[in-house]
This record gives structure tokens, sequence and C-alpha cells, in this order.
């Protein structure tokens, strides 16, 4: 039985490898790791002409995410407030 995906609010994967696909079903993409050490991979979702959002610490060291945000496609936040305004 196929599924619409379009019918769905929320997708979970189980699966290794498919997350660059699948940004375009995303209205928003938050992305991982920037309220610790680093940042994971911006550009994948960026691909896709969506917001992209991200901690507020250690993002800086990565070029895309502060060009990104310097051209309005993408959003730091400090905490789910602010995400809140943001989105």
């Amino acid at each position: 039985m196929e599924k619409n995906l379009i019918d769905y609010q929320v997708l979970i994967i189980d699966n290794i490898g498919m997350l660059s696909r699948l940004y375009r079903y995303g209205e928003f993409a938050f992305i991982g790791g920037a309220f610790g050490k680093g940042l994971h991979n911006i550009l994948e979702a960026a691909c896709y002409g969506i917001p992209i959002f991200f901690g507020d610490k250690n993002y800086e060291k990565f070029q895309e995410a502060t060009d990104l945000i310097n051209r309005g496609g993408a959003f730091e936040v400090h905490d789910f407030s602010d995400f809140e305004i943001k989105v």
C-alpha cells in the first residue's frame, strides 16, 4: 500500500543515508550540533531553499552558516522561546 507523504506532518526515518533527500518534504530544518562543539551539515537542507535553524554556540567557525545567516536563509536560536519567535 503506497502512502502519500503530503498527508503526514511528522516523518520518522529509521535508516542511515536518507536525510539529504528528505529535506524536500520539510517546511524548515532544525540542524543539530550547534548547542555543543560544532554544527552538522546544513548545506543539504539549504539546497531545498527551506529556512534553517541551529543553536547559537560555535556555528561561527562554519562559513556556510554565517553566509546563510547574512543572506536570511538560516537563523541561530538561543532556546525554544527564541525559536518560536523566529519561526
